[in-house]
């Protein structure tokens, strides 16, 4: 499979999904998505008032990064590379007709992979070119935790995920699991992962969008954390 050939299932492509329809909530079928709001203004940018002299004060400072996900706009930005892989027919679709359109995610690069063993056991390459492609921020990853529908053996989701720290990916890496537990999320985290979604994405696509942006603004607050300062 080639990097550059753009997003499709491993199933046929199909005019309608009525099932998937069905199941989905009211708010699925508004079009709308989570828009990317502006940080709040700071004390720092705004504007003089007419009775103050501008002389006087002190040189303007840009405001800092802010420090704490509640301070961030808790939605994707628009045209993330996403990388889903798992085992299973039905989550594959569901990405591609549901979670990705509802992040609106770059549906020409991102990925739905599971179909073969193969495809999942090259994840870790493929993302990493993407990485270096897009931008480490730019790629998101969603493993299924048991990838064990393969004659060739299984694969499991956190294996994934400390292949690509050990390699130094540093963007969002998510386990979806229908062990969602507490206990299971720990596991998941320890292994690398910004947290964990269920397989019942409950909620409809809005809530699934501020969940996974959740992931993402975490993400972006480790790294600017864990970033080493630019040498004097």
């Amino acid at each position: 499979m080639g990097w550059d050939t753009p997003i499709r299932s491993a199933t046929p492509p199909r005019a309608t999904i009525p099932i998937m329809s069905e199941m989905l909530p009211p708010d699925a079928q508004a079009n709308t998505h989570p828009v990317l709001q502006p940080l709040a203004e700071s004390e720092h940018s705004r504007e003089p008032s007419s009775n103050e002299n501008v002389h006087d004060q002190e040189p303007e400072i840009l405001p800092t990064p802010p420090t704490s996900s509640e301070q961030w706009p808790q939605a994707l930005p628009k045209g993330i590379v996403f990388v889903c892989c798992d085992d299973d027919d039905m989550p594959r679709i569901f990405a591609e007709n549901v979670l990705l359109p509802a992040v609106d995610a770059d549906m020409s690069a991102s990925q739905i992979l599971g179909s073969t063993y193969e495809e999942v056991a090259g994840t870790p390459d493929l993302i990493m070119a993407l990485a270096a492609r897009h931008g480490h921020d730019r790629v998101y990853g969603i493993f299924d935790q048991n990838l064990t529908n393969y004659h060739e053996g299984a694969l499991f989701g956190t294996a994934l995920v400390r292949e690509l720290r050990q390699r130094g990916f540093n963007g969002v890496l998510v386990i979806q699991s229908a062990n969602d537990e507490t206990a299971a999320e720990r596991e998941y985290i320890a292994a690398g992962a910004d947290g964990s979604i269920g397989k019942v994405l409950r909620g409809g696509p809005s809530e699934i969008a501020k969940r996974l942006g959740a992931f993402w603004v975490r993400r972006q607050l480790t790294n600017m954390t864990t970033r080493a300062p630019s040498p004097a």
